[in-house]
């Protein structure tokens, strides 16, 4: 392992440490284990099949982002879509990103720049989306201006990222003159990744593969605060829907923070962060968080694990596409 991965690896476990701290400050452990002991399991088990739900329609957006360079089925998606977000859950600076469109690649025959592309662009639809989601809930309860300045920070970031696909898009030459500093063989083989890259967002110049796409995201969204919800129920919280949606919202933007592989430490916090808002209890609200988690964890890397196998693809190979 080089240095450069080295010190991902450092600043993602310091900061999950940060925030594992800051969760756990102030902390009444009996009680915290309490929580524990009085969850109603049972409710994991509709929360974990609706998080399959979720993760599925993805892959049915996918198809519409991946449209203009290659009509792939959904099912023919799946495997690629969790294989790429075990990889979020099992490895450092989200390399399960780069993954998934390197298996997407390899197994449709089509340029992994371009799959990366519909990834990126898939992340700012998700972003869009979860801002106006809290915008709706911010008209049912208003929450603490910190809230609002989260927003508009990440509102900042997806803007961006926006702006700069749109002019990759539609000014690539913009990005390849900034080539020319590099060697000529270099220069050609960027203009090549410049071109690949943009056909990877050629869904942006076409409305009727937008509409879906979008719809697809507030489904996807939808069924995330909606297992939220359910999860109430295993402590007996009497909380409005929207409560369970302003906490999707909260964390989600959280762990953008870098932190350790499976978002250790920003998950549970930012959960707790959402839920105080409602006035539960820092001990139940951390409990309902690690359940949440572990859910997540639970569906993501097991169904991974299990394309991995059907998809021939061994660790040893995820390691050298990390790499």
């Amino acid at each position: 392992m080089d240095r450069k991965n080295i010190l991902k690896i450092l600043l993602g476990t310091g900061i999950s440490i940060l925030f594992i701290f800051l969760a756990l400050r102030k902390v009444n452990f009996p009680e915290l284990g309490e929580a524990f002991k009085t969850a109603n399991y049972f409710y994991l088990i509709p929360v974990c099949a609706l998080t399959f739900l979720a993760f599925y329609l993805r892959a049915f957006r996918w198809r519409y982002l991946l449209l203009p360079v290659k009509d792939l089925s959904p099912n023919y998606l799946f495997p690629p879509l969790m294989i790429g977000f075990m990889g979020n859950y099992l490895l450092p600076a989200r390399a399960g990103e780069f993954i998934r469109a390197y298996v997407a690649g390899e197994k449709a025959k089509i340029p992994k720049s371009a799959a990366f592309a519909t990834i990126v662009f898939e992340r700012v639809l998700d972003g869009l989306t979860l801002l106006l989601i809290g915008l709706v809930v911010l008209f049912i309860h208003p929450f603490p201006g910190k809230f609002a300045r989260m927003g508009i920070t990440a509102l900042a970031i997806y803007l961006t990222v926006l702006f700069l696909l749109l002019l990759l898009l539609y000014v690539p030459g913009f990005f390849e003159k900034l080539l020319v500093i590099l060697p000529e063989k270099a220069r050609e083989k960027g203009k090549r990744l410049i071109q690949s890259f943009s056909s990877g967002l050629e869904v942006m110049r076409n409305p009727r593969l937008l509409f879906p796409s979008f719809l697809y995201s507030l489904a996807v969204w939808g069924i995330t605060g909606f297992f939220l919800y359910v999860l109430f129920f295993a402590y007996d919280l009497k909380l409005p829907v929207h409560a369970a949606y302003l906490t999707t919202v909260v964390f989600t933007i959280g762990i953008m923070i870098p932190s350790s592989p499976g978002f250790i430490g920003t998950f549970h916090y930012f959960v707790w962060l959402g839920l105080a808002v409602f006035g539960v209890k820092k001990e139940v609200a951390l409990s309902y968080a690690t359940l949440l988690h572990f859910s997540q964890f639970i569906v993501v890397v097991i169904t991974g694990l299990v394309f991995l196998y059907t998809e021939g693809i061994s660790f040893g190979k995820i390691k050298e596409i990390r790499e």
